[in-house]
């Protein structure tokens, strides 16, 4: 009985040390050249465009939309849902549906626009800004990474319009960098 015992507490001792060393030798990878990637989440879209409750989920947004006063307040809201159309976009066109994805982005760029205006409008008031612009600078860079990746696998006939989604998110990480001081 006892080495019964013995053998198994053994065996397991002996499992679990070499699992442990296994374990611990495991390789990282090498970050790949030229590619970086931006430490920020895109929230996740929801609702797709082309679902057939959309218009009421465009509807609660523009209310929401409405509703919202206080600029620090709405260029957070303004900035959520420039990240919900680009990752929406950027589903849609991995699902191929290439022109309502490309038209998703560019609203997702104008929202983006809009959240720079209002961030700058807080500004001009006097309010403290500097967690939000943090906040939309990592939002355009990551509009950035996320437009270059779709571009890359994009067909030629999605190219002019995500290519000026492309250009108004370079702007718009331009006009933030110019607004947190840093050019």
């Amino acid at each position: 009985m006892r080495r019964g015992i013995l053998t198994i507490a053994l065996t397991f001792s002996f499992l679990i040390f070499f699992n442990s060393v296994a374990l611990g030798k495991t390789p990282t990878p090498a970050p790949t050249p030229g590619v970086i990637k931006v430490d920020y989440v895109l929230p996740y879209p929801g609702i797709l465009p082309d679902h057939v409750l959309y218009p009421v989920k465009m509807l609660r947004d523009r209310i929401l939309d409405f509703f919202i006063r206080e600029p620090i307040k709405k260029t957070e809201f303004l900035i959520l849902m420039a990240d919900k159309r680009l990752g929406a976009g950027k589903t849609l066109i991995d699902y191929g549906k290439i022109s309502l994805g490309e038209i998703t982005v560019s609203k997702g760029e104008k929202y983006l626009e809009r959240a720079i205006g209002k961030v700058s409008e807080a500004q001009r008031l006097g309010k403290n800004v500097s967690g939000v612009l943090d906040k939309l600078e990592k939002s355009t860079k990551k509009h950035l990474e996320v437009l270059e990746e779709v571009l890359e696998k994009a067909p030629e006939s999605a190219k002019p319009g995500l290519m000026n989604a492309l250009e108004n998110a370079q702007k718009g990480y331009q006009k933030v960098r110019e607004l947190k001081g840093t050019k």
